[in-house]
């Protein structure tokens, strides 16, 4: 059991270090959308939190990373039997993305929660109103007449909460010419 917690956490860690590296690379390039101070505040990952820019909380995702690998080395070196402790980092690396505050089109796809998602990637997209019976109902008053932006993937997929008409229609635009 420990062998197989050791490698699984070995396994998260590459994959989460890998899509932080390729996010990085990404976000210093050209963002596509949202620029105006408008656009920033009409786009939300969170229902109580406005998009950011995220320069902090790229830092502290890195020093959340740096932190359980340093732990993880240490617990290799030190020999620890302990498989509940490799699942406890797995757990915090898991929970750790959702630092990354952001929601971004770029030249080549999309960042959203610290990963970059190419074009060739999203395969739908559409947009749920918030009413009274959607989860993210009853955070904001911002909120409770907007869209949820779900976004599919090959795989899994991500949203975005989008607060005005005209973002859902920029957005809807965007997101059709680039799918194309």
């Amino acid at each position: 059991m420990k062998l197989f917690t050791t490698v699984l956490l070995l396994v998260a860690i590459c994959y989460k270090l890998y899509q932080f590296v390729c996010y990085s690379k990404k976000r210093k390039g050209v963002i596509l959308f949202p620029v105006a101070e408008e656009e920033w505040t009409a786009i939300r990952k969170y229902p109580q939190d406005k998009a950011s820019r995220q320069k902090e909380n790229r830092a502290t995702y890195a020093l959340i990373l740096t932190f359980i690998i340093i732990l993880y080395v240490l617990g290799l070196y030190f020999g620890s039997e302990q498989w509940a402790f490799d699942l406890m980092l797995l757990l915090l690396l898991i929970n750790s993305s959702n630092l990354v505050n952001g929601f971004a089109f770029v030249e080549d796809g999309l960042l959203s929660e610290g990963r970059f998602i190419p074009w060739n990637n999203i395969k739908d997209f559409s947009f749920v109103p918030i009413d009274s019976n959607h989860k993210y109902y009853g955070y904001s008053q911002e909120v409770n007449h907007g869209y949820e932006l779900r976004i599919k993937e090959r795989f899994s997929g991500t949203s975005c909460i989008v607060t005005t008409e005209e973002m859902k229609v920029k957005l809807s635009y965007l997101l059709s010419e680039h799918m194309q």
